[in-house]
C-alpha cells in the first residue's frame, strides 16, 4: 500500500472536471471534458481533388489512453482494408467522387471525423464572359474583353491560367482572365482566351471590328478634315524624289551662292501638289550664302519669323511669293523663347501680302484635337525638308511638344508613302496642318522626332514680338494670328 497521501485511481474511475483541475491549476491551457476517455481527433481529414487516372490521400490522426484504429468509410459505408491514419485512393475514378470521413476507436470508445470530399478535376468551364461576342470599338478608346471561367480544385493546387490570343497568335504576357486594348486600325479582328488547367482546357472568342463614329477621327470632326484634305490635294500626284525638280523648276545643288535669282523661274507656288493653298510662300526658299534650302524660318508676321535656336540665319533670305516674285530680306535680330529651341526673329522690312505670313494653331486645340501622355492622337500634318520638298508627317500634338512619326498610318490620311523621314539639315523647317485652303504653322523641327508646341508658346512669342518692334523702331507692333477652329464641333 502506498501512504496515506497517495491517491490510487482504479480502472474505470470518472474522470471529473475537479479532479483534472487539481492536477494541473493552469486552466488556460486545458480542454476541459468530462466522462470517459473516449479518443479525440488531433487531424480532421480535409477536401481533396485528383485528375482522373491521378493518385490522392486522405490523413486524420486521432489520440486516446491506449493505441487507437482507424475505418475510413466512403459515402457511410466501411472501406474494407482502409484502416490506416492515411487514405490512399490511386488512379481515381468518376466512381470514386462523394463523401470521406473515418472512425476513430480506442478500448473506450469511438469518435468520427467530419466529412472530407474527394472530386475529380475537370476542363475548366465558362461561367461568364463579355458579351456580345460581336463588339465594336471607337477609335482611340479602350476596350475590355474579360472572362470567368471555374473548375474544381483550383484553389487546391489545380489553378486555372489564361492566354490571350490575337488572330491565332499568343499576346505576350496577357495571362489574367481579363484583357485590355486600344482601339486603332491594329486591333480590328478576332480576339481569345485560352483558359487551362491540369485536366485540359476550354476558350473563348470575340470578333471586335473598328468604328470611328463617336470618335474624334469621326466625320465631320476636324481630324477628319485634316486628313481628308490632304488627300484631296493629293490626287493625280505621287510622290517621288524629283518632286523639287518637276515641280519647283529648281534644285539646291544646281545653283551657286550667286546665282540664286534663277528661282525666279520656279512655279512651285502654282504647280505644286498643294498649289492654291495660302501660306505656302510664307516659309523661305533658301539663304544667299548657302547652296541648299537649310534651317528655313516661317513667317508669323510681315516682319517677324520663327527658327529653331539651334541653327543660323543667313544674312539674307529669300522668299518667293505666288506670283514668282523673289523677295530678299536680312534679319537683324532674334529673340530666344525662354530656354526652348524656338527663337522670333525680325527683318529688315515687311514681306508684302502676296509672300504672307503663317497663322498658328490656337491654345484651345484640345476642344478639337483631344491628345494626352497616355495615348498618342496622330493627325494628318504636313512637313517641308531641306529639298523645299512637301510631304505627310503623322503628328501628335502634347501639351508642351509636338511628335512625329513617319510610319504612322493616320485614319483617312495620306499612305505612307507620302511621309519622309527628317534627316540632317531639316531642322527649323516649319511642321504644317492645312485647314481648309490654309496652311497653319505648328512647330519645327527641333529633333528628327519632334519639336516645340508653338500654342503652348503662344503669349511668349507675342512678347517676343514687341520686344522685337519696339527695339528696332518698328511702328506696326505686330502679334500673332491664332487660326480659329470654333466651325468645328467640340471633341469632348
Amino acid at each position: 500500500m502506498s501512504s496515506g497521501a497517495d491517491i490510487v485511481k482504479p480502472i474505470g474511475t470518472l474522470f471529473t472536471a475537479a479532479s483534472v483541475l487539481a492536477a494541473n491549476p493552469r486552466p488556460d491551457h486545458l480542454a476541459v471534458r468530462t466522462g470517459w476517455p473516449t479518443p479525440v481527433i488531433t487531424l480532421e481529414p480535409a477536401d481533396q481533388h485528383q485528375i482522373q487516372w491521378g493518385s490522392t490521400a486522405f490523413t486524420a490522426k486521432g489520440d486516446g489512453l491506449y493505441s487507437v484504429t482507424y475505418q475510413w468509410q466512403f459515402n457511410g459505408v466501411n472501406i474494407v482494408g482502409a484502416t490506416n491514419a492515411d487514405l490512399i485512393l490511386a488512379n481515381v475514378q468518376t466512381n470514386q467522387q462523394g463523401d470521406y470521413r473515418v472512425i476513430i476507436s480506442d478500448n473506450y470508445g469511438s469518435i468520427t471525423s467530419s466529412v472530407a470530399a474527394f472530386a475529380l478535376v475537370t476542363p475548366p468551364m465558362i461561367v461568364s464572359m463579355t458579351l456580345p461576342t460581336n463588339q465594336t470599338s471607337i477609335f482611340k478608346t479602350f476596350g475590355t474583353l474579360n472572362v470567368e471561367a471555374s473548375a474544381p480544385g483550383q484553389l487546391d493546387g489545380f489553378p486555372l491560367t489564361y492566354q490571350w490570343q490575337f488572330d491565332g497568335t499568343n499576346i505576350s504576357g496577357a495571362w489574367s482572365n481579363s484583357y485590355t486594348f486600344l482601339a486603332d486600325t491594329t486591333t480590328g479582328g478576332t480576339y481569345s482566351v485560352i483558359v487551362s488547367n491540369a485536366a485540359g482546357s476550354t476558350q473563348a472568342l470575340w470578333h471586335v471590328a473598328l468604328t470611328y463614329e463617336g470618335s474624334y477621327i469621326a466625320p465631320g470632326t476636324l481630324a477628319c478634315h485634316l486628313s481628308t484634305n490632304a488627300v484631296g490635294y493629293s490626287s493625280g500626284h505621287s510622290a517621288g524624289s524629283a518632286d523639287e525638280q518637276i515641280l519647283s523648276h529648281w534644285t539646291y545643288a544646281q545653283y551657286s551662292e550667286t546665282n540664286m535669282n534663277l528661282l525666279t523661274n520656279a512655279v512651285w507656288s502654282t504647280n505644286f501638289w498643294l498649289h492654291g493653298v495660302q501660306g505656302l510662300t510664307a516659309t523661305c526658299i533658301g539663304y544667299s550664302n548657302g547652296l541648299g534650302c537649310q534651317f528655313l524660318v516661317s513667317m508669323i508676321s510681315p516682319r517677324h519669323y520663327v527658327i529653331a535656336h539651334h541653327v543660323g540665319v543667313g544674312p539674307m533670305i529669300a522668299f518667293l511669293d505666288t506670283n514668282n516674285v523673289l523677295y530678299w530680306r536680312t534679319s537683324i535680330q532674334r529673340a530666344q523663347i525662354g530656354d526652348s529651341d524656338t527663337d522670333v526673329g525680325i527683318l529688315n522690312a515687311d514681306l508684302p501680302p502676296s509672300v504672307g505670313c503663317l497663322p498658328i494653331i490656337p491654345t484651345n486645340f484640345l476642344n478639337y484635337i483631344p491628345t494626352n501622355f497616355l495615348n498618342y492622337s496622330f493627325v494628318q500634318g504636313i512637313g517641308m525638308n531641306q529639298d523645299l520638298k512637301l510631304f505627310g508627317q503623322p503628328m501628335a500634338l502634347l501639351n508642351s511638344a509636338v511628335l512625329w512619326n513617319s510610319s504612322v498610318v493616320v485614319p483617312f490620311g495620306l499612305s505612307t508613302n507620302w511621309d519622309v523621314a527628317l534627316r540632317s539639315g531639316d531642322s527649323s523647317n516649319p511642321e504644317m496642318l492645312l485647314i481648309g485652303h490654309q496652311l497653319v504653322l505648328v512647330s519645327h523641327n527641333s529633333t528628327a522626332l519632334g519639336g516645340p508646341n508653338y500654342a503652348f508658346q503662344f503669349g511668349a512669342i507675342n512678347q517676343a514680338m514687341h520686344y522685337l518692334s519696339t527695339n528696332n523702331g518698328v511702328e506696326t507692333d505686330y502679334q500673332l494670328t491664332p487660326f480659329s477652329l470654333t466651325n468645328w464641333p467640340i471633341v469632348y
